[in-house]
């Protein structure tokens, strides 16, 4: 049920924060991790959440809607288990991974 809840959620256009769905759903945001390790379904249903999360924040930036500033500073608080946000933005450009996010946010930047 939670797992199909959280498909249902996240993509609707103004559902970006995760632990938006937890609070709304009537519990504590710590539960998503726990559910993720006790249902596969979840599991899935999370990572599908993420990368839905970070769809949102990268074109959000990208068409200018959100401002480049705030995604960058709030994605790695947010998709910290992604080592691509984590690490990307204390990294002198030119060594830079060529991971997809991190490509994509230099070519907005610039």
């Amino acid at each position: 049920i939670e797992a199909k809840a959280l498909r249902e959620w996240v993509v609707q256009p103004r559902n970006l924060w995760l632990k938006g769905f937890a609070y709304e759903r009537g519990y504590n945001p710590q539960n998503l991790t726990e559910f993720s390790a006790k249902s596969m379904a979840f599991s899935e249903a999370l990572e599908f959440a993420k990368d839905e999360q970070e769809r949102k924040f990268i074109y959000g930036a990208w068409s200018k809607e959100m401002d480049m500033a705030f995604v960058k500073h709030f994605m790695p608080r947010m998709l910290r288990d992604r080592p691509e946000w984590k690490t990307s933005w204390d990294q002198i450009e030119d060594k830079i991974d060529d991971k997809p996010t991190t490509v994509i946010i230099n070519k907005i930047e610039k």
